[in-house]
């Protein structure tokens, strides 16, 4: 398990920070079966991952159909949702620090911007990505790279994702598992 020490140490070199948003800052209690069945009735066909259904259908009626009825959800939830106490102090340390920080998360802008602005957190963070605007973190994370005009190595990455993991140690990126 990463604490909040150790991630700040393993993040010392780098310039930009990219931080997942539910794992890391919070943790949105969805009812992923039923907005798997509920995106299922509305494509008319079987939904076994919400994710794919994202992926695949990028820019396509599809997503935005599935997008709205899972921003919905996410929007429901977001108010109750908690706040993780050691994901915000290592934003408000890195941002002490003057790294650049970027909010990369596979949830939609709405609820993330919600949770932003009632817990005072906007400010610290340049950008927030999301699945509306990319397909995938993987591409979140080379957005950052580019963005910043960093060398894989002066970006770090904050998830709570093994899979995550994999594509930031894939780009070269220094690369936190965060379970506090």
């Amino acid at each position: 398990m990463t604490s909040l020490d150790e991630a700040l140490r393993m993040l010392k070199g780098v310039k930009a920070v990219a931080i997942d948003f539910d794992g890391v800052l919070t943790r949105l209690d969805l009812d992923y079966p039923m907005l798997r069945r509920r995106a299922s009735q509305i494509l008319g066909r079987e939904v076994t991952s919400l994710q794919r259904v994202f992926n695949e259908e990028f820019g396509k009626p599809a997503f935005y159909l599935v997008n709205e009825l899972v921003r919905d959800a996410e929007v429901k939830v977001v108010q109750d949702a908690p706040v993780f106490k050691d994901g915000v102090a290592l934003v408000k340390q890195l941002y002490g620090e003057g790294k650049s920080l970027y909010l990369t998360t596979m949830q939609s802008l709405e609820p993330v911007v919600i949770f932003l602005q009632d817990h005072g957190l906007v400010q610290y963070f340049k950008a927030v990505l999301t699945r509306e605007d990319f397909r995938s973190k993987k591409e979140m994370f080379q957005w950052v790279i580019d963005v910043e005009g960093a060398e894989p190595r002066e970006v770090g990455v904050v998830d709570d994702s093994e899979r995550n993991m994999e594509w930031c140690r894939e780009l070269g990126m220094v690369c936190v598992l965060w379970r506090p």
